[in-house]
């Protein structure tokens, strides 16, 4: 599974899953947008792995609580793609990158919730809009939800109404997209060790209650979902879209 001359913009690429999705397509020969919010170093570095893995890119800023970010973003790809030499299309979206927002009903603010359906709902929903012209007939779009969508935890009360409602975008947009055969899925992780989720997997007690709960009886890493996610962008899941597919090695089933 080759994505040579193939070209993807990725959102939050400079950690966690969006890196491991970035370096799962440079490994397979593609070019990515390596999007970051505000750590120019850390995506400086992805795009050297980029790189090193055989593929090609380019860095990209935005933050995506920004209402303009998205026309800025996609200004962006297009210079990058023409410093590149490449055609100024795109074969795929990640839309990995989010805000995490904790609080229960008793705790939670409304400048909180709002920065929660921004970063995680909105910003996806319009850089896809404003992608429209950008991206190719058969492009892939997956959307990065979480497995919280289908649970009641008080204390991510913000978090699973945005997760859910980003997993309504997607199912929607696959049909809106889909005369122009472009697919659009949603995964959702489980618990991932990823710089946000590290400090607490560093406890033991916690680290065993999430193994514990999962099926396959650990945490998730961050290659576990950008494997999957480089696999549902491939050929091989043409017949695939308007699905939300967890991928939580099944955290609290």
């Amino acid at each position: 599974m080759r994505f040579d001359d193939m070209t993807y913009l990725i959102t939050g690429a400079s950690r966690g899953i969006g890196r491991a999705a970035a370096l799962g397509l440079a490994r397979r020969g593609a070019t990515v947008a390596v999007h970051y919010g505000a750590n120019e170093a850390a995506a400086a570095h992805v795009l050297s792995e980029v790189m090193e893995h055989g593929g090609s890119g380019f860095t990209v800023q935005g933050d995506l609580a920004d209402p303009a970010a998205a026309q800025r973003i996609l200004a962006r790809v297009r210079e990058g793609l023409s410093s590149l030499g490449v055609a100024p299309a795109l074969d795929g979206i990640v839309l990995s990158a989010g805000a995490l927002v904790l609080g229960d009903l008793a705790h939670l603010t409304v400048e909180e919730f709002d920065r929660a359906m921004a970063v995680n709902v909105r910003a996806p929903l319009f850089l896809v809009k404003e992608a429209l012209d950008l991206l190719r007939d058969d492009a892939r779009i997956v959307t990065v939800s979480a497995a919280i969508a289908r649970m009641a935890e008080p204390v991510m009360l913000a978090q699973a109404a945005a997760k859910l409602a980003l997993q309504g975008v997607s199912r929607t947009l696959a049909a809106t997209l889909g005369p122009r055969g472009i697919r659009v899925l949603d995964v959702a992780p489980g618990v991932v060790r990823t710089d946000l989720a590290a400090p607490w997997l560093s406890d033991a007690a916690y680290a065993a209650e999430v193994a514990a709960a999962t099926a396959l009886g650990r945490a998730s890493e961050p290659e576990d979902v950008a494997d999957a996610i480089v696999a549902l962008l491939s050929p091989e899941a043409a017949w695939i879209t308007g699905q939300s597919i967890e991928v939580s090695g099944g955290y609290r089933l």
